[in-house]
């Protein structure tokens, strides 16, 4: 079979980029036919099933301002889904390249599938604090996936937001449970040897966050937290490490005296000894 997957995100520092990109890197090795659309100004991975389709426009999208809004070339990506005739096309974001896969799909009428990443309505309210505009995203959303044959969920509690918020049939969801690549995550990575060159004391409790510092992923209320810890005198030889990019990382920079250690984005090899040598992950996030 012939899948064609568009998606918004493929070089961002985000779990839906990091998903699709290892979708990508397995299709290669099991040689299943599967053709990445993207339309991206960033850097984003050179497999041969990634294909980046230069935007004609993009701009910062409102409260998420680490992503783009990018406007894809439509004649330019409709003769590259021509050419490779697919049987299928998934759609994996409901940005504007996912809209133009929905368009493709239809025009051509082939059959749509989709992945549920993200619960944008949730962070539509987290971060406007409407309640008006998530119900308003949610029948958005309805309407965007209501003519998808088959929806994916990352997680049980999305199928179940999947089904309550956007009213989509249970039968046509299904759960993809969440793995991790064992070479690239492992104990045999651990050192004690990475935190003096952090400059990060080596007999400290570490408490590792990894991902977006951003309101919906709820870094505010960790912070606050972790504030409220050292001044009640405890946790006190325990020191907070922050990895990621987001709207509160000036927040989380002016904390050092509270053993709070901000380490900006981090990837490769770094990133798994960083994972594997800490003591606590921590994830304060409720839209995950």
């Amino acid at each position: 079979m012939k899948v064609c997957l568009f998606t918004d995100t493929i070089g961002d520092l985000n779990g839906v980029s990091r998903f699709l990109q290892d979708m990508a890197e397995n299709a290669l090795k099991n040689g299943d036919n599967l053709q990445i659309i993207t339309s991206t100004g960033k850097h984003y991975p050179k497999d041969t099933n990634i294909h980046n389709f230069p935007p004609r426009l993009r701009m910062r999208m409102p409260y998420y301002k680490e992503l783009d809004i990018a406007f894809p070339p439509s004649q330019a990506i409709k003769a590259f889904v021509d050419s490779f005739a697919p049987d299928l096309i998934h759609i994996s974001t409901p940005g504007p390249v996912g809209l133009l896969g929905k368009k493709i799909a239809k025009k051509r009428a082939i059959a749509m599938v989709g992945t549920y990443h993200t619960d944008f309505s949730a962070y539509v309210r987290d971060n406007t604090g409407s309640e008006i505009l998530k119900r308003l995203t949610d029948s958005w959303m309805q309407r965007f996936y209501r003519e998808f044959v088959h929806i994916f969920s990352r997680s049980e509690q999305y199928g179940l937001i999947m089904q309550n918020d956007i009213g989509i049939p249970p039968e046509k969801i299904s759960y993809i449970p969440p793995g991790t690549n064992l070479s690239r995550f492992s104990p045999q990575y651990r050192t004690e040897q990475i935190w003096p060159l952090q400059g990060i004391r080596q007999q400290s409790l570490k408490v590792l966050y990894v991902g977006r510092l951003t309101k919906e992923k709820n870094i505010p209320f960790l912070l606050d937290a972790w504030k409220q810890l050292k001044n009640e005198s405890l946790f006190l030889e325990a020191e907070l490490i922050l990895i990621g990019e987001g709207s509160c990382k000036q927040q989380a920079a002016q904390m050092r005296h509270l053993g709070v250690h901000y380490l900006g984005p981090v990837i490769g090899k770094e990133l798994s000894t960083l994972y594997a040598s800490s003591d606590i992950f921590i994830f304060p996030s409720v839209t995950d």
